[in-house]
């Protein structure tokens, strides 16, 4: 579960529908009768601020966690289920899966960057290198 499940799930509890967005995330309330949640996309988080330099970007999909930089041309996966710890990349052992979730980054990526500009927020931080 992540913050952006509390919007599905409250307006599924609710009865309201859900209002039109492309980042919402999904209705928990399948969790608390035992079912598993249906996620109709992974989850995606950016934070520019991150101490956690370079990666400040982050998907995840199943068991599968893939971290980026800004640019989002520097990579590590991890499989969460065998490595919670995140103490193993198998970007050399996956390229594929790299290759097919970067892709699956990118898009959530440009929305927000999209919508940021056109809400007049000024583009994040860049620290200096």
């Amino acid at each position: 579960m992540c913050h952006v499940d509390l919007l599905p799930t409250l307006c599924a509890i609710a009865g309201a529908k859900l209002p039109e967005s492309k980042l919402d995330g999904a209705d928990i309330t399948p969790l608390f009768v035992g079912k598993p949640v249906k996620r109709p996309h992974p989850l995606y988080w950016q934070y520019d601020f991150a101490i956690s330099r370079p990666w400040v970007v982050s998907l995840r999909d199943g068991p599968w966690k893939l971290l980026a930089n800004a640019e989002l041309d520097k990579f590590e996966l991890y499989n969460l289920v065998n490595d919670v710890g995140e103490s193993k990349n198998l970007t050399g052992k996956h390229p594929e899966r790299v290759k097919r979730l970067a892709a699956d980054m990118k898009r959530p990526h440009e929305e927000i960057q999209a919508e940021g500009a056109k809400s007049g927020n000024p583009p994040p931080h860049k620290p200096n290198k």
